[in-house]
């Protein structure tokens, strides 16, 4: 079995480049929290666009590069969520504000 190439570098660049418009081009929301992701902000604002790997990288490696693991989601979504396979206590409010 072939070792997986580690998440960053140039291919991450064009990986997460290309995946952030898609993104954008479809308006998609973050995957964890259903809001709006701002497209025109980037790191460090926590609303900003960042690929999520729906299952994290750390315990499944091979999935690293495959495109149908990558999620949208903001920054902050993303790093309250660490390395869980799922979200917990990150989603829509049950309050309609």
């Amino acid at each position: 079995m072939a070792e997986v190439q580690p998440w960053g570098g140039r291919r991450a660049q064009k990986v997460t480049a290309e995946f952030r418009a898609e993104c954008e081009a479809a308006n998609t929301r973050c995957w964890l929290c259903s809001q709006p992701i701002d497209y025109t902000v980037h790191r460090p604002n926590p609303d900003a666009f960042e690929l999520d790997h729906f299952y994290p990288r750390s315990e499944f490696p091979d999935l690293t590069w495959e495109p149908s693991n990558f999620r949208a989601s903001h920054a902050s979504c993303n790093h309250a969520r660490g390395k869980r396979d799922h979200p917990a206590a990150i989603g829509p409010t049950t309050i309609d504000w």
